[in-house]
């Protein structure tokens, strides 16, 4: 089977994460595949090349996003790759891959992934009411949508995004073997944290949408009674 996988880029989020470490376990032996960037590239781009994966990013003269441009050469891309299934990850791409298939004859089976609701992102965009509505017309041609919550899938059909039997919850997977933790004490040597303290850690992308506001809240009522809590945040982004 030839699929073909779209996506923003390659950053260190928690998507992007995901994504890499889903393509790079597909079998190539029964499986030929390949990755188009509709973005940019990022920090994960050499980690997914390097595990065979064959990358291929929209080119263009600027920096940042350019539909048009990404919409005609992934529109090439499934021309000359012709693939059984093209499969899109975060909204943007999905609208782009969704662009590029208008008016073909021969459809790839359409499937796009989706990590959270659409109505958190757009609250955060401009003219909000019109890429609602860009969102829903492209929704509405997948074949099949997947959510990685229950909670994402329950919103998505409440707010008239798409039906819910065209919507499959598939949970995250954790590698454990990658997640088992090293000794406290050890860690602490080895990130320079303070042995006094009781340490509190999220990792996240800095957008609004997160909530990291709620956790400084609370830890600012947690300081009031306890001095010996410190918190490090680990990311990037606006509210950074």
């Amino acid at each position: 089977m030839k699929i073909l996988y779209v996506i923003d880029h390659l950053g260190g989020g928690g998507a992007e994460n995901q994504f890499v470490e889903t393509v790079s376990r597909v079998n190539r032996e029964t499986h030929e595949i390949i990755c188009f960037l509709t973005e940019g590239v990022g920090i994960r781009h050499d980690d997914l090349s390097g595990r065979g994966v064959k990358i291929i990013k929209c080119v263009k003269p600027r920096q940042g996003r350019d539909t048009l441009r990404a919409v005609r050469q992934l529109r090439q891309l499934v021309r000359s790759f012709r693939p059984d299934m093209l499969h899109s990850y975060l909204m943007y791409s999905a609208f782009v891959s969704n662009l590029a298939l208008l008016g073909m004859g021969r459809w790839p089976v359409f499937l796009a992934t989706e990590f959270s609701s659409p109505e958190r992102i757009l609250d955060e965009v401009r003219f909000r009411f019109l890429k609602k509505a860009m969102l829903k017309w492209s929704y509405g041609h997948l074949d099949r949508l997947v959510t990685t919550s229950t909670g994402v899938k329950e919103e998505m059909v409440s707010l008239g995004y798409l039906a819910a039997e065209r919507i499959s919850v598939i949970h995250e997977g954790v590698d454990l073997e990658r997640c088992s933790p090293a000794p406290k004490e050890a860690l602490r040597r080895e990130l320079g944290l303070p042995e006094e303290k009781k340490v509190v850690s999220v990792v996240s992308s800095l957008v609004e949408r997160k909530g990291h506001r709620y956790l400084l809240e609370a830890l600012s009522g947690v300081l009031g009674v306890y001095d010996d809590v410190v918190l490090y945040v680990l990311g990037d982004g606006p509210e950074r």
